[in-house]
């Protein structure tokens, strides 16, 4: 995929996103982020909502997920920062791209959690994964 074709995807599902005041922040991970997005591949972005949201099939997610994709005509995959995966957060926050900050406070006060939760973690990630290993 051309870098403006990329760039045009990238900005629409950045206005979608901030179109709705429940997200604080939206990271943009994956192909796109790593410039190596193809012209069937998907959107990859975790959302920081303001609160806690209902994550069951048809929730706020789904809803914005749906609002993505009409949008961008684009498949669109959204998790939710606060319910994923430690590890995933990480490999967001280290890799991704900060697309939408609505509060830099509680984005900051977010990712030195979630930071800190992986740090914590990374014991016993790396002592599995060694025992997956063998």
């Amino acid at each position: 995929m051309e870098d403006a074709q990329a760039l045009d995807v990238v900005d629409c599902a950045r206005e979608a996103l901030a179109a709705d005041p429940r997200v604080l922040a939206a990271y943009l991970f994956g192909s796109f982020a790593r410039g190596t997005a193809s012209l069937d591949s998907d959107l990859d972005i975790a959302i920081l909502f303001a609160e806690p949201i209902d994550g069951r099939l048809g929730g706020p997610l789904d809803k914005l997920r749906d609002t993505v994709e009409r949008a961008c005509k684009r498949r669109c995959d959204l998790i939710d920062a606060r319910a994923a995966p430690a590890d995933l957060v990480h490999r967001v926050l280290r890799d991704g791209q900060l697309l939408i900050e609505r509060d830099r406070s509680a984005r900051i006060a977010f990712e030195v959690a979630r930071r800190n939760e992986y740090y914590d973690l990374l014991p016993y990630l790396r002592q599995y994964r060694r025992r997956g290993a063998a």
